[in-house]
């Protein structure tokens, strides 16, 4: 663990903290599970597909060789949310697998690393704490739900850095 590393504000990301080479949908306590990752890749916000994905690694980097990476796929409004919080490659994040969807990995061919067996997909929910590389930014705390008969319900928090 490094001295330097930050942890996340949010009590629900502190706990249930799994290594991303065990992701998996038989995973014991999936949705009350979250990981700790940097992000190593990013593909933008896209308007005609209505979503924005990243590659996330573990922050240790002897770790990463070892399926250490995976890629979170965000769509529609929680794809919205995570570009306007402007996260970037080297930021940390906390990211909640609640509302998460596995599905099987399809990494592109020039993808660097070796990735889980799944992809992540959240369309509906997401948790995600993102501590920023660039200290000139404030830390951010996203936290998104849509219900079946309500509205998005949007909760944008700048945390102190």
């Amino acid at each position: 663990m490094d001295a330097n590393e930050q942890f996340p504000t949010s009590e629900p990301l502190r706990a249930s903290r799994i290594p991303i080479a065990q992701l998996s949908p038989s995973l014991e306590h999936f949705s009350e599970s979250s990981i700790h990752a940097s992000v190593t890749l990013l593909w933008p916000y896209s308007s005609s597909t209505k979503s924005l994905s990243l590659l996330l690694a573990e922050p240790d980097f002897r770790l990463r060789h070892s399926n250490g990476q995976v890629k979170a796929v965000f769509h529609g409004h929680i794809a919205e949310s995570v570009a306007q919080s402007h996260i970037g490659i080297g930021d940390s994040v906390y990211l909640s697998l609640n509302g998460a969807r596995l599905s099987d990995n399809v990494t592109a061919p020039g993808t660097p690393g070796r990735s889980v067996a799944w992809d992540m997909h959240f369309d509906d929910r997401v948790f995600l704490e993102v501590l920023r590389l660039r200290s000139s930014q404030e830390n951010v705390v996203i936290s998104l739900t849509r219900y079946p008969d309500m509205a998005l319900i949007e909760s944008f928090v700048d945390c102190e850095s």
